[in-house]
């Protein structure tokens, strides 16, 4: 265990979920694919363990077409970070930041260029450091 964080591995430490899973140093997570539309959707939310974690988070959007998707990182409900993927040309964006220890993040995606549903998603994976 990584001093109060997930179990080694986490809950579910092969798939795809919500939430951040550490395997010793290492951190990583998936959401797979969600639906998007004009309203704000949660693709990840997970809190961090007593590390800090240099994290690459690596938004895609799964379905072609012209509507753009933003993606919003929030930190203990400040939003820190954006990106956005403009049309299906440009659909695969990436943001490194730091994830501060004991602190709860949700990972949000929107369709600001239309109301259709998009399959979008986020991986991230880091290494944690105490």
């Amino acid at each position: 265990m990584l001093g109060g964080g997930n179990p080694i591995g986490g809950a579910n430490p092969a798939g795809v979920g919500s939430t951040l899973n550490y395997i010793g140093n290492h951190a990583y997570g998936a959401s797979g694919s969600i639906d998007v539309d004009n309203n704000q959707t949660t693709l990840m939310n997970f809190n961090t363990s007593n590390a800090y974690v240099i994290a690459e988070f690596h938004f895609v959007r799964f379905d072609s077409g012209e509507d753009d998707i933003q993606f919003v990182i929030e930190q203990n409900g400040e939003d820190i970070a954006a990106v956005e993927t403009h049309s299906a040309q440009y659909r695969y964006n990436q943001i490194k930041i730091l994830l501060e220890p004991f602190s709860k993040y949700i990972i949000k995606g929107q369709n600001t260029g239309g109301t259709a549903s998009i399959g979008s998603g986020v991986t991230v994976v880091g290494r944690s450091y105490q």
